[in-house]
């Protein structure tokens, strides 16, 4: 499974399990196919994400990939995101760089926004 996930290159995945543990292993067997320097996490931080974490991934995606062959962005419960920093990741979300996979997680397919899931595969 996670060799076909690099064929989704250039665009947004959402892995959605009510298990944490099942997310978060999912995650890990990813991380490990490219380099550490190659990938950014977003957790939420007091509760949310927020537009200071899409800014950061936005400047993450300016260049690309130095050790691998793709950069990943891992957005951690992105049913946490706020209205701005969910208005703001609409365009990435929708067009990733080619050289970019954007992976969200999420316990709570239904608290997303219907834009954001409308975005992701």
């Amino acid at each position: 499974m996670i060799e076909k996930l690099f064929n989704f290159s250039g665009s947004s995945i959402c892995l959605v399990n009510q298990d944490n543990f099942i997310l978060e292993k999912s995650i890990s067997d990813i991380k490990n196919k490219i380099n550490q320097n190659d990938i950014l996490e977003i957790y939420p931080k007091d509760g949310n994400i927020k537009i200071i974490d899409i800014r950061e991934i936005q400047e993450f995606l300016l260049y690309k990939p130095n050790f691998s062959e793709y950069k990943l962005i891992i957005i951690h419960e992105i049913d946490k995101m706020n209205i701005q920093a969910a208005n703001s990741i609409l365009k990435t979300l929708e067009e990733p760089p080619e050289y970019a996979i954007i992976i969200a997680t999420t316990t709570k397919w239904y608290n997303l926004l219907p834009t954001i899931r409308s975005r992701t595969i």
